[in-house]
């Protein structure tokens, strides 16, 4: 993706001779093919490195436990000392082994939790420089007994027992199941592929059994998120791979199926790791197949038709009337609720034989799922909210200490699915078929009815009904800082503006914070009251619980112009812009060291350098209007519908001028975006600037702001300009004179 990414993957070769040839193959994508025409931006571009978020309470508090084992292996248990799997660490918990790793390690923290948070900050006084509110919210974390800080690492052992406990019971199962097998002695072909699919079960759940009893605990303590994971900072998903060996009557029957276990970070897991998607390890390919889940973990949401606002049913009881965000009264209709699931654990039962990959396979299958970012901001957190009170589209932006972020995947798109609506958006997926008794998932492919269940399952032979299969999403959760911002852009060129918009943001932070801002990501999020329909941009923190940039970035009113000014002066003179001319071709409108990046290479022909240049040059012009507010929910929009109006008068301009066969396109115009029009082939030329202001004297009788001027390309005798004026839907009635005097 980057040119470190790039450095650091052809210097494998050469190790031990210093000798290597590297080929790179370029794919037919936006990114691949723009470093094919210019190699040398990829060879020797710019490497910035990685940041390091010590403000980042997640994270901090990951440190804090690493800290802690280390202080109490020294004082209590003895550099050196063998520490226990985690099936005996397990097993000495029933026990309450006080003397012993894991009891003895939370007594620890419960007996010297003060002393062990002071020490761990005395390790960075800057946190103090700050003047961060983190070390109040460590030690409020840590103190006391049965502190949040222990609980937390409590109930993770107590999580990995209940699973071991659970596996037993299917054990418990499968045994039952063969016992009614073997005692019918009616044993035909189709009752001994069962007692086989059985035996293969129970290998399996047995080998998943070993894997956790004999997991290094300090690897559960990384997967469990409690101590630091530096490939990444959020709650991961585990994925169970169990590979059945072929039942051969020559061979021993007691060889037991491969069982491997991996960890991806949520936000890639909850597609990865979904029924029916492909996962590739260790030259294996598996398709996921369960989802480890209980009946209390299902749960329903309603979902807004018409704006971004999603709700657990069971924290209000009878439906609302309208959305609580917007009041539409479609949020009571039965469509707009959905059960989904919280993906933690999934698992993926397959044939050995079947999954190894060959060499024949050079391209890997990819599952595509209908997912959403629904980003749920807490209003009682929200902070700093400022607008431009005399910017010519309603823009600002406000600080959230807390916004929830919620990722739904909804299941396999299939336009055959009667859709349902939400944020004014239609949703047709398939969702995800689940037994209610094993977990196991239809959507693998498997049709017949007894195929897909788990062998001991009690509904392999039931008819199924409601109360037996589940249809439901998927979903992954985080809290952490946000801002929102009320987009400058309209509904026309829509798509344009607002990838052009977070493109240049994008490279304003990089410039800003001098290296890599890569947990910081946007979501878009939709507001709607009647017509008014407001396009925020979430700007929020990956890591959970925020690292306190984006804090920092608002700390101030000044620190948040500097990223709107680097960005735009980086953008004025890249050399991507050097080819601009009035009257010239087409020009490279962006480039990778400008508006151009690889986590936007999708959208790379929706992003236009001018674009984000005009948005922004209207931003800083008028940043001397910033005024406090207490939401940009109450920010006027009317000067927005006349945007609007503006807009809409442009792209009719541009759709006549193509039905015409003639031409219309972007230009500067005085230093600023104009456009270029030609109504035919043969028709003259015009040039288009908008935001023109006509003083008195010079040609007109009274000082006025035109919204538009087209003036012939070739000035000619007896051919005016044209002043356009195109006004919102604002009641005129107490300035209808001047409108008079202007026209």
């Amino acid at each position: 993706p980057r040119p470190s990414n790039y450095i650091q993957r052809i210097g494998r070769s050469g190790r031990r001779d210093g000798n290597s040839l590297n080929i790179t193959v370029a794919a037919g994508r936006a990114h691949d093919l723009y470093f094919w025409e210019d190699p040398m931006e990829m060879l020797s571009g710019a490497v910035r490195p990685p940041g390091v978020h010590l403000t980042a309470f997640e994270i901090l508090k990951r440190q804090l436990a690493a800290f802690s084992l280390d202080k109490w292996n020294r004082e209590v248990a003895h550099a050196g000392t063998d520490l226990p799997r985690l099936g005996e660490c397990i097993e000495l918990l029933r026990a309450d082994r006080i003397d012993r790793f894991p009891v003895s390690w939370i007594e620890h923290l419960n007996d010297r939790s003060e002393s062990v948070v002071r020490e761990f900050l005395a390790l960075f006084p800057e946190l103090d420089e700050d003047r961060s509110d983190v070390p109040a919210k460590l030690a409020k974390f840590a103190s006391g007994m049965d502190s949040e800080f222990v609980l937390w690492i409590a109930n993770e052992f107590e999580g990995a027992r209940k699973e071991l406990s659970e596996l037993e019971t299917r054990v418990r199962k499968i045994n039952l199941e063969l016992r009614k097998l073997r005692r019918n002695r009616l044993i035909d072909g189709s009752q001994e592929d069962q007692e086989r699919r059985l035996v293969d079960e129970r290998k399996g759940v047995r080998a998943r059994m070993r894997l956790i009893r004999k997991k290094d605990f300090l690897g559960f303590l990384t997967d469990a998120g409690i101590v630091p994971n530096y490939a990444f900072p959020e709650e991961g998903i585990i994925l169970k791979s169990v590979l059945y060996l072929p039942w051969k009557a020559d061979e021993d029957k007691k060889r037991a199926p491969k069982v491997s276990e991996y960890v991806r970070p949520a936000s890639v897991g909850l597609r990865e790791m979904a029924p029916g998607a492909n996962f590739y390890a260790e030259q294996n390919c598996v398709r996921i197949n369960e989802v480890e889940f209980s009946e209390e973990d299902v749960e329903t949401f309603r979902f807004c038709p018409s704006c971004t606002y999603m709700e657990a049913e069971s924290s209000t009881g009878q439906p609302n009337e309208g959305c609580p965000s917007c009041s539409d009264v479609g949020w009571q209709d039965s469509a707009q609720r959905r059960k989904l699931i919280r993906l933690r654990k999934a698992a993926a039962n397959a044939d050995a034989t079947k999954s190894r990959i060959g060499d024949s396979q050079e391209q890997r299958s990819v599952q595509f799922f209908r997912c959403e970012l629904v980003p749920l901001p807490s209003m009682a957190s929200v902070d700093r909210a400022h607008e431009l009170t005399d910017a010519p589209v309603p823009f600002g932006f406000e600080f959230i200490g807390k916004c929830t972020f919620r990722e739904i995947n909804f299941g396999h798109p299939d336009s055959g699915i009667d859709p349902f609506r939400f944020a004014k958006r239609q949703i047709s997926a398939r969702e995800f078929e689940l037994c209610m008794g094993c977990g196991r998932s239809r959507n693998d492919g498997r049709s017949h009815e007894m195929e897909w269940h788990a062998p001991q399952c009690r509904n392999r032979k039931a008819e199924m009904s409601s109360d037996k299969t589940l249809h439901a999403g998927l979903y992954r959760e985080f809290s952490t800082e946000a801002v929102r911002i009320l987009l400058p852009v309209g509904s026309v060129g829509k798509e344009e503006g607002i990838n052009s918009f977070v493109a240049g943001l994008n490279l304003g932070l990089r410039l800003h914070f001098e290296g890599r801002v890569d947990h910081l990501a946007s979501t878009l999020g939709l507001s709607s009251k009647g017509m008014d329909d407001r396009q925020y941009l979430y700007l929020y923190d990956t890591v959970p619980g925020g690292t306190g940039y984006l804090k920092q970035l608002l700390a101030n009113d000044d620190e948040f112009r500097e990223v709107f000014r680097k960005a735009y002066e980086h953008m004025e003179a890249c050399e991507c812009g050097r080819s601009l001319e009035a009257d010239g071709d087409d020009p490279e409108d962006g480039c990778y060291r400008c508006v151009y990046a690889y986590r936007t290479s999708r959208q790379l022909a929706s992003i236009s350098r001018l674009r984000a240049i005009e948005t922004f040059r209207d931003i800083l012009s008028n940043w001397q209007s910033l005024k406090a507010l207490e939401t940009i929910a109450r920010i006027d929009r009317n000067r927005f519908l006349e945007s609007e109006l503006e807009a809409m008068f442009i792209d009719r301009l541009r759709m006549a001028a193509q039905k015409r066969g003639g031409k219309f396109r972007k230009m500067l115009v005085n230093h600023k975006i104009g456009y270029f029009l030609r109504m035919g082939s043969e028709a003259p030329a015009w040039i288009i600037e908008p935001q023109v202001p006509l003083l008195e004297g010079r040609g007109v009788g009274a000082e006025t702001r035109a919204d538009f001027v087209i003036k012939p390309r070739m000035e000619k005798a007896g051919i005016k300009r044209i002043a356009a004026y195109l006004d919102g839907w604002t009641y005129h009635h107490a300035r209808i004179d001047g409108d008079f005097d202007k026209r």
